[in-house]
């Protein structure tokens, strides 16, 4: 089971990415109130699997963001 921090560095992501991932149904488990950990192969499954999903919403995001650049 790997932490937060564990799973940043190996995705190569920063916190907020990985809390806006556990959003959208990223599995993880609450060992207590504030310790959450994460399988790997749970996670590298979850995001083969949602691969399409997470890159829709981020070509969504660009679009936004070209939209406000050009305004």
């Amino acid at each position: 089971m790997l932490t937060a921090k564990e799973l940043e560095q190996q995705l190569n992501i920063c916190r907020q990415t990985l809390w806006r991932l556990r959003k959208e149904g990223l599995p993880h488990h609450k060992v207590s109130y504030r310790v959450i950990r994460y399988d790997q192969v749970e996670v590298l499954e979850w995001l083969d699997e949602n691969s399409s999903l997470l890159s829709m919403k981020v070509n969504t995001q660009i679009q936004k963001l070209q939209k406000k650049r050009d305004i």
